[in-house]
Formats: structure tokens, sequence, C-alpha cells
């Protein structure tokens, strides 16, 4: 069975015993929020009505086929992977929640899952976004940020490279690139919002964003303009345990999905809309599962299934319980079988060293006030 895909994201979301009962939950919730996609968004009706005639016939069949181990089913019916995307996403087992007034926005939530996870830790949840900004160049959205000292964030090389030029070895950030807090649909506007001024840490290894190699290290931390005031700025620490056994552990990333354009239209079709309702560049968290996967775990590195779009480039990756330090760093994704998505497991990264100043990161980590939690 594909690791990482949508089999994969159903199979793991299953909570309930009884098979069929699992199944008619699915069926019900999936025709539930296509029917309600059909009267408050302008997706065309015939559209939804066909999406809505294969969960019925064929979307059980799908599912049943995963409890079976059936993968010869899915190599004789490729197509029944995008539909167990539209159910993944319908049924609520992925959702992207937008943050509103510095929390949750669970209004209309119906997962029971989600629900009681996120506000069981609501309190350390709502520090972890305090903590996350978006990434602008001239006003435009390049990526997502953290927060690992009041004056330092975290964010992929790749999106450093999209504000800023490079000449032996010295960085030099252009003068309208800002990171802030806020951007929030229908709350905040804006937090903090502050210039980024200079490059503490990057491993030196340029990288291409649309010919990913997963043994590159897409890390960069980046100084910001102190503020006047920083009293009750919160901080993410950094997660330092090397051996966190991660694999199927509840995750969420937080972060800014930006538009996808015309491409993300034909890639995702009505599971886009009915996921972000077209409030892309606003601040989301979006939970998931890790997802085992070998390739990524030589390379230091893990899976998820979180929904993300290509804003989140710079996302933190935090695990369930253990809210208060940045677990991994979200790098990418792919459409192509399996999907899925990835991200940088920190701990992993202590010991690498700047390619200018040859200092660890572990010591510009210390220089910056932050914490590395090792349990």
């Amino acid at each position: 069975m594909p690791r990482g895909s949508a089999l994969e994201s159903v199979e793991n979301s299953d909570a309930v015993a009884n098979l069929k009962q699992t199944i008619d939950q699915k069926m019900v919730l999936s025709e539930e929020t296509l029917q309600k996609l059909r009267v408050d968004s302008d997706v065309p009706i015939k559209t939804v009505e066909k999406l809505t005639q294969a969960i019925n016939t064929k979307g059980r069949r799908a599912i049943k086929a995963i409890h079976q181990g059936d993968e010869k089913y899915f190599v004789k019916h490729p197509k029944a992977l995008d539909l167990l995307e539209v159910i993944v996403r319908t049924d609520g087992s992925r959702p992207s929640f937008l943050i509103k007034n510095g929390t949750v926005d669970l209004t209309g939530t119906t997962d029971g899952l989600w629900k009681n996870i996120l506000l069981a830790n609501k309190d350390r949840i709502d520090k972890a976004i305090s903590s996350v900004g978006r990434i602008d160049r001239a006003g435009q959205q390049i990526g997502s940020g953290f927060l690992i000292g009041k004056n330092a964030i975290v964010t992929n090389l790749h999106v450093l490279q999209s504000i800023a030029s490079k000449n032996n070895c010295v960085w030099k950030i252009n003068d309208d690139a800002t990171i802030d807090f806020g951007y929030e649909f229908q709350g905040i506007k804006s937090i903090n919002s502050r210039e980024l001024k200079s490059v503490l840490f990057e491993s030196g290894k340029p990288i291409n964003p649309a010919a990913i190699d997963h043994s590159k290290l897409d890390m960069a931390i980046i100084a910001l303009e102190p503020l006047a005031d920083d009293t009750g700025l919160l901080t993410l620490n950094f997660d330092g345990n090397i051996n966190r056994q991660w694999t199927d552990n509840y995750i969420y990333t937080i972060g800014y999905p930006g538009n996808p354009g015309l491409a993300g239209l034909s890639n995702y079709g009505i599971v886009l809309e009915q996921l972000y309702q077209s409030t892309y560049g606003f601040k989301r968290l979006s939970p998931g599962q890790v997802l085992a996967d070998d390739d990524m775990a030589a390379h230091h590195s893990i899976c998820h299934d979180a929904s993300t779009l290509g804003g989140n480039s710079g996302s933190v990756i935090i695990g369930a319980g253990k809210e208060t330090a940045a677990a991994a760093l979200h790098y990418g994704g792919t459409l192509a079988p399996p999907k899925q998505n990835w991200g940088h497991l920190l701990a992993a990264t202590l010991e690498l060293k700047d390619k200018k100043t040859g200092t660890p990161l572990h010591t510009i980590l210390k220089n910056q006030g932050t914490t590395i939690e090792t349990v």
C-alpha cells in the first residue's frame, strides 16, 4: 500500500472498530460537506453531483479495499486514489483551520477527534500560533517563518533565496522583506511587523524548490529588527530529542497557505475550495499525522499528511502534547503518488555548522536564548 497517500490517511483516521460503521460515517460526512459546498460556493452543481455520485457508488469499495489490503484494486482502478483524496478532505480527517484572534477558529467544526485534541491543548497551541508569521517581499507573500528567539526566526532556505541575494557567502536581504505575525482572516491584521535584517545560519547548498533534494537542508535562521518593547513576546523552543518516535503521531503545521493559482485548481479542484474557500495567505493550523517512510528517515526528515499549500514553506511542525517546541520545519510536498509532505527534523540539525562562520547551530541557538528540549 502506498505510504503517505490518501489511502493511509483514511486508514489512520479510522477510530471505529466496525468497518461498516466506519464507511457509513465517512460517506455521510463527505456527502453532507459536498452538499453544503453546493449551496455555499460557486462550484458548479454538476461537479458536486458527480463527486457525490462517485462517492456513493465507488467510495465504499475503495475504503473497504484499504482494510482488506487489496492493492490490486487500486492498480485496476487508479482513479480511486483521487476519489479517496476527496473523501479524506471532505470527511474532516485532514481539515485546515483558520486562526482568529490568536486561536484556532473551531466555528462549524464537527470532527470530534481534532476538536477534542485542539481544545485539550489550547493554551500551548495558542502560544505556538503567536510565534508564527508571514514573510513578505514588497507586500507579496513569500512563505512562513517562526520565532525561536525574540529576534530570530526559522524558515526555509528557498524562502531566503526569494528575499535576498548572496555574494561570497554574504547575504544581503532586500529592504522590503518583512515578517508579520498577524494576517488573520477577519481577525487581527497585523502583529509585530518587523524587517528581516541578516542571516544567522544556512547550510550553504542552494535549494531548487522545483527539484527537491532531500539530502540538502532547506533551512535558514534570520535575525529580525528588534522590537521597541518585546514584553510578553512568545517564542518556540527547539525539540532536541533525536530519538523521539513520530510515526503515526498527531502533528500540526502552522503557517500561511498561499494562493495556488490555476495550477492548484487543476490539481485539487473542488477539494481546494472545500478546504480553503478562497481564503489564501491567512494564518492557519492544519492537523495530520506523521507517516512511515524509510527513505525520509534516512535523511532525518519526516513525512506528514496535513493539508498544506505553497505559502506553507517555512511553517513550523509541532507534535500534539509537545506544543512548546518546534519539532520540524515544513519544506515541501508532492502530488505524485505517494502524496505526502515533508519536514526536516530539527533535532537532527543541531550539530550542523553555518556555511560562513563555521559556528554549530546549537551555539547559534544558545546565543539567541533558544531553549533546546531534550525530553
